[in-house]
């Protein structure tokens, strides 16, 4: 049998809105994901559900859902309630609360690792690009994701849902400096590839493992990558016609990684 809560003060109900916060889902190590798909993705992935959140008019797939987490951690709650913990315009009454994993790993030994590909995102700040990229690095089955200062959270409702259940599929996911990451760099003596609109090689003509690894940098929206870490890259750059001066970061990304996955896979 489901609790239900029936009132917007009820302390539960304040928590799960606390998480729309930055501050308070790294506090609690804790995040939402909301709809029928992506729920279903979570439910279906390793990742421990605190609690789940539905209106009574469900439909039978999340129903379903429901059927897969532990009764006492369900709760019924009342249609105005929902559109209270939601962050959607059009909610699909069921919403998860989800615990974060540890991210832990060696990237000094991904780095040194043969045909490794690690994208590095310098600044990424449109949730919708970085969102993007996650469900591309995904489906290009890359090693590893290093997430520089400036990029927006990794688990912001509107990166979680532009991700379309990539969130829960992720090669290890490191939050660092840029500091920290050039002294990675520099124990590791790795060279870097940074996508550049200017002064950069055709991608087409480089081998992206020409050091055994592929340490593949992405910046910016507006900026590019940052200039200290141009300084110490290979700088690349897609071909453009008819006076095209860049594309979306997210669409860059992709670009680059099937072509890094096109020679790993030609090489085996």
């Amino acid at each position: 049998m489901n609790d239900r809560i029936l009132s917007a003060s009820n302390p539960k109900i304040k928590f799960v809105t606390s998480l729309q916060q930055k501050k308070f889902r790294d506090r609690e190590k804790l995040f939402i994901c909301e709809g029928i798909r992506l729920c279903e993705t979570a439910v279906e992935s390793n990742f421990e559900i605190e609690s789940a959140f539905f209106t009574s008019n469900l439909e039978p797939r999340g129903l379903k859902i429901l059927e897969s987490i532990n009764s006492r951690k369900c709760f019924e709650v009342s249609e105005s309630i929902f559109i209270k913990i939601s962050e959607t315009q059009s909610p699909q009454g069921i919403l998860l609360v989800v615990r974060m994993k540890d991210q832990n790993c060696d990237l000094e030994k991904i780095f040194q690792r043969e045909k490794s590909i690690t994208i590095v995102l310098d600044s990424i700040q449109d949730p919708g690009n970085l969102g993007t990229i996650l469900r591309t690095s995904v489906a290009a089955d890359i090693d590893a994701i290093i997430l520089l200062d400036g990029c927006v959270d990794l688990f912001s409702g509107k990166v979680i849902r532009s991700s379309m259940g990539a969130i829960f599929k992720l090669p290890p996911t490191i939050k660092m400096s840029r500091k920290d990451f050039i002294e990675i760099l520099d124990r590791t003596k790795k060279i870097p590839i940074a996508a550049s609109v200017e002064n950069g090689i055709n991608f087409f003509n480089v081998d992206l493992f020409e050091s055994g690894g592929s340490i593949l940098i992405f910046g910016n929206e507006a900026n590019g990558v940052s200039e200290d870490l141009l300084k110490i890259s290979k700088k690349i750059s897609i071909p453009m016609k008819n006076s095209m001066e860049s594309l979306n970061v997210a669409v860059s990304t992709s670009i680059i990684l099937y072509e890094a996955m096109r020679q790993r896979a030609f090489s085996e």
